[in-house]
């Protein structure tokens, strides 16, 4: 029974956790979570899924709202999985509808969504807002097409508001001419009791972590860096979380370079695991060349941990010498010295302080706030 003291808001997300890669997203689902109790949430998500002969709805309420999955085969046609795309969306979200009427949409990442949401706008009056994540708006070689930038600029417009985790990125967007009828920053949510101060592991060591994405990320810039210190007689250890395309090659460089002896890979780590190799760091480092938020640089100092990073997207929005150091992009010297210093000064940063101002902006408490206000504005309900 769902309940009708609530408001009901459908989130369609372009990206969320699902069978083949539960951590999809996992953001936006965080997003949705923070609501509760207070709002009624429907996540309506459509993925194309080549492992899968047929078309498959999945329907899971265990978290406290409710997540539909809908997931297909994809065509070799990229068009013809484009319509099928807005067919299964558009049919799900009007049997949303008729089980009980919509109140607000919330876009979780542009364009084609936003595009459903507009029109659902017309022809029902349901209002809807937009975030976005997407950091495609800071490289122009991956946001390309008229028609993409086109459908992008009457989504926005026609939001009552566009958020976004950081001031850069809605900057950027805004710049562009992408601008809703008014603006709002709601930062990434991280779990304060998972992601805790903790004690130190006896052996210190720097620890990153990502989806190994050498032209985003720079993890060889990082290895060097870490083979230019043994040199200089600093044997610092990287821990190096996670997995994906560059792995093999970051293998391969570790072994060229003779510092497998510094360099650890751990493969993917998850919650526990996950929070108590990043707390019990000396420091985090993202040698990116570009982001926009990380949600690990939001959880690292949530561990109390200091942040070395280079001054890209709305890293600096996080980072300060309270907390960490920023560095110029691909500035391997600048990493080696920032390393040196953080190694060799670790006690001037306090980690009780660093903790009490990431709460301030990445709690659940905080951000629910700001979607509430938004929600509360918007539809006018009181919660």
């Amino acid at each position: 029974m769902r309940s009708v003291s609530k408001p009901h808001v459908v989130h369609l997300a372009r990206w969320y956790p699902y069978r083949a890669d539960p951590m999809f997203g996992l953001f936006v689902q965080k997003h949705v979570k923070a609501l509760l109790p207070e709002v009624d949430s429907t996540v309506i998500f459509v993925w194309p899924w080549p492992d899968i002969s047929a078309t498959r709805r999945e329907e899971r309420n265990d978290l406290g709202f409710r997540e539909i999955c809908i997931t297909f085969r994809p065509n070799k046609f990229a068009p013809f999985n484009w319509i099928r795309f807005f067919v299964i969306l558009w049919r799900e979200l009007w049997r949303v509808h008729r089980q009980r009427n919509v109140q607000l949409i919330h876009v979780h990442v542009l364009t084609r969504i936003g595009c459903i949401a507009l029109m659902f706008k017309w022809i029902t009056g349901v209002p809807y807002i937009i975030t976005e994540h997407w950091t495609r708006y800071l490289d122009k070689r991956k946001y390309n097409g008229i028609v993409r930038k086109w459908a992008t600029g009457i989504a926005v417009r026609r939001a009552e508001y566009l958020t976004n985790v950081s001031n850069f990125l809605q900057r950027t967007m805004t710049d562009m001419g992408y601008s809703a009828k008014k603006l709002a920053i709601v930062g990434n949510v991280v779990d304060f009791a998972l992601f805790r101060i903790q004690p130190q592991a006896p052996q210190p060591y720097f620890v990153h972590v990502s989806t190994f994405d050498e032209d985003a990320k720079n993890l060889s810039g990082m290895i060097r860096t870490v083979a230019a210190l043994r040199g200089k007689g600093h044997e610092f250890t990287l821990v190096m979380v996670g997995d994906g395309t560059a792995m093999n090659e970051c293998k391969r460089l570790v072994s060229e370079l003779k510092v497998g002896n510094l360099v650890k890979f751990t493969g993917v780590l998850t919650g526990d695991a996950l929070a108590k190799m990043m707390a019990q760091a000396r420091c985090y480092v993202q040698f990116s060349n570009y982001e926009n938020m990380p949600v690990v640089i939001s959880e690292s100092l949530a561990c109390g941990v200091p942040v070395i990073s280079t001054q890209v997207g709305g890293i600096a929005e996080m980072v300060n010498d309270s907390c960490g150091i920023l560095i110029p992009v691909r500035d391997e010297a600048a990493l080696a010295d920032a390393m040196i210093h953080v190694y060799n000064s670790h006690s001037r940063y306090d980690s009780e302080s660093i903790r009490k101002a990431a709460f301030q902006k990445f709690s659940i408490e905080a951000v629910k706030a700001g979607f509430l206000d938004i929600y509360r504005e918007v539809i006018n309900f009181k919660f």
